[in-house]
């Protein structure tokens, strides 16, 4: 019984963290706006588990691709907020390549434990669908 509880914390965690989000945006945001990040939220996601099917061959929800998402971007903020208190903040040097090979790395295990993925499947995922996201959100912005 405590092992299925503790299989299952980070995807408990990870939902209620998605949904205080959600909550705390949905207060902030006019509706429109926030109808429009949920709209963009689930392209993501879908983009997200298109790439988890072609590369992986499993297929994952669009609510694990968010999850995976969610993770994966908690995974990359607390590698970069690590690393810049390891090089002073420099952003000069090779501290810069090593704090970028970190992130992607930190950024590719949140794939690895949300989609149970190889570590080359998931730097794979993360290749591909995250220029396809930026690209979402960069046409989102100009419209």
């Amino acid at each position: 019984m405590l092992a299925a509880f503790t299989l299952y914390l980070p995807t408990m965690v990870a939902i209620l963290l998605l949904v205080a989000a959600f909550l705390f945006m949905a207060m902030l945001l006019p509706v429109k706006v926030t109808i429009a990040v949920v709209v963009i939220t689930v392209v993501i996601g879908f983009v997200v588990k298109v790439v988890a099917r072609m590369v992986t061959g499993e297929d994952p929800t669009v609510t694990e691709a968010l999850k995976a998402v969610f993770v994966a971007l908690l995974f990359n903020a607390i590698a970069a907020a690590a690393m810049a208190k390891l090089t002073g903040g420099s952003l000069s040097g090779p501290a810069t390549l090593v704090t970028w090979v970190v992130t992607f790395v930190a950024f590719s295990f949140g794939f690895v434990v949300m989609l149970k993925a190889t570590l080359k499947q998931s730097a794979v995922i993360s290749l591909v669908s995250s220029p396809i996201a930026a690209l979402i959100l960069f046409a989102a912005v100009k419209v």
